[in-house]
């Protein structure tokens, strides 16, 4: 049985546990990408786990206090690193969540407890994926729970129904980041197999450059085209918004507008605000 005498945190009661005791539930972390653990075992090796990891604890069939993983897989990793080097390492800190909390809660607490390397937009999609299929929630439930946007977390899911293994190995190992993965696919008509012929060239280009993940500014082709597109896309969907309040609020009034794009451009050179460009290009076309 540890020793739990441990002082009180402001984040639980934290105690030193044996590395040797902690088990790690196959496909429980929704980690994919664990990195270089080289530097993170030479800090613990100068200067022991500051970060505590987080588990919870159980008897196995022998009646053996052991501790389930929750959060600090990377540092755990780090860990069982050094003791198969010689490095003597008996006890680590860790905040031992309750018994009682269900599959749902222990998921959560992966994302709400990372302190250390966060989850990459592949790692989110995982994460989201296993809280639909253990507890049953839908994509805007899953929100919710994290508190994200529904369109960010059906952004994460959309990059799990990615075929091509080479590129979700790519996003998994955090050499991509998901949203250029899916700016390039739409550039793409989603043909899978160009995007990561582009994704390659734009990877080669940016370990050229001495960087470690590719940005859109590494990618070459339309995805260039795809972005400023984007731009204007949104730009013009403001303007009609602009447009379309103008005219419900003046067509009763015989108000018409006459719209002219280079008058708007100009005017929106000069300084002007949209509602004073509108203004200017509006005639009165009968009186009320």
């Amino acid at each position: 049985m540890e020793n739990f005498s441990a002082a009180k945190t402001t984040r639980g009661n934290l105690y030193q546990v044996t590395p040797l005791n902690i088990v790690v539930v196959d496909g429980f972390n929704s980690r994919q990408d664990f990195g270089d653990l080289t530097e993170l075992a030479e800090q613990i090796k100068e200067q022991g786990v500051l970060n505590p990891i987080t588990v919870q604890s159980f008897k196995d069939k022998d009646g053996v206090e052991k501790y389930r993983l929750v959060d600090g897989e990377r540092r755990y990793r780090a860990v069982m690193k050094l003791l198969k080097d010689g490095v003597d390492i008996q006890r680590v800190p860790a905040i031992i969540v309750p018994k009682n909390l269900s599959q749902e809660e222990l998921l959560i607490q992966q994302v709400l407890r990372n302190e250390g390397k966060k989850f990459n937009d592949y790692e989110m999609g995982v994460f989201c994926q296993k809280l639909m299929q253990v507890c049953g929630y839908t994509k805007s439930e899953v929100a919710r729970k994290i508190g994200k946007t529904n369109s960010q977390v059906s952004i994460w899911l959309s990059l799990l129904d990615i075929d091509n293994e080479e590129l979700r190995e790519e996003m998994k190992n955090n050499n991509v980041t998901g949203d250029v993965v899916r700016k390039v696919l739409r550039a793409n008509q989603n043909d899978e197999q160009k995007t990561l012929d582009e994704i390659r060239k734009a990877k080669e280009k940016a370990q050229s450059n001495g960087k470690t993940r590719v940005t859109l500014k590494d990618v070459e082709g339309n995805v260039v085209v795809q972005k400023a597109s984007d731009e204007i896309k949104r730009g013009i969907g403001q303007l009609f918004k602009y447009i379309n309040k103008f005219t419900e609020e003046n067509t009763q009034k015989g108000v018409e507008l006459q719209l002219d794009l280079q008058a708007i451009y100009d005017g929106l050179c000069n300084g002007k605000t949209i509602d004073v460009i509108l203004n200017e290009l509006a005639v009165v076309t009968s009186v009320v």
